[in-house]
């Protein structure tokens, strides 16, 4: 099946006339007749029932009808994006992360990101914040995602995303026990293993 025929029995069924769909294509109604034919050949059943003037989609060119429409909206999505990217309209987006989230970001982000823009390059640059920092410095990276620094406001402009609660976990025979704050005592609900 071809999309130009998509096209034109698409045209057919919203103007329920095969002159005007004619007009609107810019072709004769005999090249459009020989198209519902040849679709109709290549399906083995009707796509259209005529009444007089009007023609309106059989069950099987109803089917038809609506998954054409969804090969045309795509393709037209797919080229409009690929010749966005062609002139440059949308480069590749490039993210510089730290390795302890790296993980988080291609497991979340990335799947939703090609979901949404399947047609633009998402390239991770795995690094330490200090890199980070200084590749944003340097314009190497646009978009970077780092662990917050007292010298950043110097640097560039930035938004905090989230706040990440660190612990240190040590045995009961560590030297460093007698120093930290048993959970419930800092204020932290209990989690089941710990109770």
């Amino acid at each position: 099946m071809k999309t130009q025929e998509m096209r034109y029995i698409v045209t057919i069924a919203k103007e329920g006339n095969i002159s005007r769909a004619a007009e609107v294509l810019f072709i004769t109604q005999p090249a459009l007749s020989r198209t519902i034919a040849a679709v109709e050949k290549e399906l083995g059943a009707p796509i259209f029932e005529r009444h007089g003037r009007r023609i309106i989609p059989t069950p099987v060119g109803a089917l038809y009808i609506k998954y054409a429409e969804q090969i045309l909206d795509m393709e037209s999505k797919m080229r409009n994006q690929l010749r966005d990217m062609i002139q440059k309209k949308c480069d590749q987006v490039q993210i510089a992360v730290p390795m302890m989230y790296a993980g988080i970001i291609s497991d979340n982000v990335f799947p939703e990101f090609n979901r949404k823009h399947p047609f633009i390059p998402l390239n991770i640059y795995i690094c330490g914040s200090a890199d980070i920092c200084k590749r944003m410095k340097n314009s190497a990276y646009r978009l970077g995602l780092a662990v917050l620094r007292d010298d950043m406001p110097d640097m560039f402009s930035y938004n905090i995303v989230g706040q990440v609660e660190m612990v240190v976990a040590v045995s009961e025979t560590h030297p460093l026990l007698k120093e930290a704050l048993h959970r419930r005592t800092a204020g932290i609900p209990a989690s089941p293993s710990t109770s």
